[in-house]
């Protein structure tokens, strides 16, 4: 069987009015190296519909239903189903932008050493009016204390070497369902040998007021989490500079600093 290049992991929770922007997104790319895994995360909506509708139409597509856990578990179950050499990861309510994952990328990645890619990330409300552009400048660098901070980003606009997380077995924490990705953003960036950044345009970060973060939420259990968050971000931190023989100041202030006001 042919290596696939890129697995690209979309989560799915009560995603009917958004999920076929999303799919539709990444099939429309000018590059066809991929596979999309859709996890639907417990739905009760007519997400379930829509992804058995495109996973009979396309041989590229992989769906599976697990029960509600929450968005950790569900891009967990997403790795372990990947059999691409990179994996990205979107949300249901975001789109690629349509020039995003071409045959110029899709051989960078076949061909590169990188561990970690980023790049730049529009925001815009439903309809794909841009609110901001967020540019990245286009380098090269090592992990470590520098990159975590530098690429403090949308977390849809990185792509990951497989091999790297297996190796390092950086996944999701499970039950943290908030900040999340920044645990394991920060854990890529920190351990990656090489980090590649360029100021090319990703995806739409859709301003969805019905989205986990955006919707009605428990404040209790959101501050709660953001001290978990806190606290596993800085234990991760101090484990490194203990192997380093570094003194146990966390450097990565910009990355901990959201966090750490919950302390």
């Amino acid at each position: 069987m042919e290596q696939i290049t890129l697995s690209i992991i979309i989560p799915a929770y009560n995603s009917e009015d958004t999920l076929r922007d999303s799919i539709e997104s990444i099939l429309s790319q000018n590059s066809k190296d991929f596979e999309i895994i859709i996890v639907n995360d417990g739905s009760v909506d007519g997400t379930e519909d829509i992804c058995h509708e495109y996973q009979s139409k396309y041989k590229n597509i992989c769906y599976i239903s697990k029960e509600n856990t929450g968005v950790s578990e569900a891009r967990n179950v997403g790795m372990d189903n990947a059999r691409g050499l990179f994996v990205a990861f979107l949300d249901s309510d975001d789109v690629w932008n349509k020039n995003y994952y071409d045959e110029e990328l899709s051989k960078k990645l076949k061909y590169g050493y990188a561990d970690v890619y980023v790049f730049s990330t529009c925001f815009s409300d439903m309809s794909l009016n841009i609110e901001e552009y967020v540019h990245v400048k286009s380098e090269e660098m090592c992990g470590g204390n520098k990159a975590v901070d530098m690429y403090y980003h949308s977390f849809c606009a990185f792509i990951f070497k497989r091999e790297f997380l297996l190796d390092n077995n950086i996944r999701f924490v499970p039950k943290i369902n908030y900040g999340e990705d920044e645990l394991f953003r920060s854990q890529c960036l920190y351990l990656a040998d090489e980090v590649v950044a360029e100021d090319k345009l990703s995806f739409y970060y859709r301003d969805n007021r019905f989205s986990a973060t955006k919707g009605k939420r428990n404040n209790k259990l959101f501050a709660t989490t953001k001290l978990q968050v806190y606290y596993l971000l800085k234990d991760f931190f101090f484990e490194q500079y203990e192997k380093e023989g570094l003194s146990q100041i966390i450097r990565n202030s910009r990355t901990v600093a959201y966090f750490a006001d919950a302390v």
